[in-house]
Formats: structure tokens, C-alpha cells, sequence
């Protein structure tokens, strides 16, 4: 049991590594000196192996992957990442559109919640000065009438005792 887990461990070892397509004629004697480990391991012993695992090691030593197999493995895993990575560039790029937008939006805002203030200072000055106006006008109509009132008043008066004067 111990050289099948050897050879399956060496194997799957292999197979675990970056094989570009430079070292792939290279790997290729390593590959079949691998796959013959584990099929004389297979044959030596007579393992109590589960069914399914079985079949598996069956299918590896039989049909061992060629390193242009394993290679195309590599690089399809290869492109799998490049698309990947194009993807995050494209997320983290309007990652950063949205956050600066976001930013614009939240200083615009400022802004105009600033100016708002400014507006709401300046109205409340005009409201006052505007306030102390009519007041000033109410006072000066006020005087007027009264002084209109006093007039009016007195000629009443003097109306009054004409006729009392006339009527005696």
C-alpha cells in the first residue's frame, strides 16, 4: 500500500506542476518512467482498494496523460487566468470609475449643501432687513396717520364748536 501511494503521490506531484511547452519535450521521459511506476505497482500487489478508486488508478496507468496533453492542460489553465485577470482589471476599473463618481457626487453635494447654507444666511439677513423696513414704514405710516388722526381730529373740533357756536 505504501508504493501505491508513492507512485500515485510522485504522479500526481508531476502533474501538479507549470509545465510551459519549452520543458514539455523534456518532461516527456519522466512522464512514461511515472506512469510505469505506478502500473508495476498496480500489477506487483494486489491492493483492498475501494471501487471507484480502482477504476481510477486503472485509467491513469492505462491511458497516462502525454505531456501535450498535460501542456494544453497548462495552457488552457493559463488563458483561464488571463481571462480572469482581465476580468478583475475590468471590475477594479469601474471599481474605481464608480468610487470616483461616487466622490464627484459626495462634493457636489457638499457644495451645495454649502451654498444652500449661504443662501439660507443671506435670506435670513434679507428677512430681518427686509422686517426692520417695514417696521420702519409701519412706524412712519403710523406717525402719518396719527398725525393725519390729530389733524383730522382737530378740524372735527373746531367743526363742532362752530356749530355749537352757530347753534346758540
Amino acid at each position: 500500500m505504501n508504493a501505491l501511494k508513492k507512485a500515485v503521490l510522485a504522479y500526481t506531484s508531476f502533474m501538479d506542476k507549470d509545465i510551459s511547452r519549452a520543458s514539455a519535450a523534456s518532461q516527456n521521459k519522466l512522464v512514461t518512467h511515472l506512469s510505469e511506476d505506478l502500473d508495476d505497482v498496480f500489477q506487483r500487489h494486489t491492493f483492498e482498494l475501494p471501487a471507484d478508486i480502482r477504476l481510477t488508478l486503472r485509467g491513469i496507468h492505462q491511458q497516462p496523460l502525454t505531456l501535450n496533453e498535460l501542456s494544453s492542460e497548462v495552457v488552457i489553465e493559463d488563458s483561464m487566468f488571463m481571462s480572469l485577470e482581465t476580468e478583475m482589471m475590468d471590475i477594479r476599473v469601474k471599481s474605481d470609475d464608480c468610487n470616483m463618481r461616487l466622490a464627484a457626487k459626495k462634493h457636489n453635494a457638499s457644495l451645495e449643501i454649502e451654498q444652500t447654507r449661504d443662501l439660507m444666511a443671506r435670506y435670513s439677513k434679507v428677512t430681518v432687513d427686509d422686517h426692520d423696513l417695514v417696521m420702519e414704514e409701519l412706524s412712519t405710516v403710523d406717525t402719518l396717520q396719527h398725525s393725519e388722526w390729530s389733524k383730522l381730529h382737530y378740524q372735527m373740533r373746531s367743526i363742532l364748536e362752530r356749530l355749537d357756536v352757530a347753534g346758540q
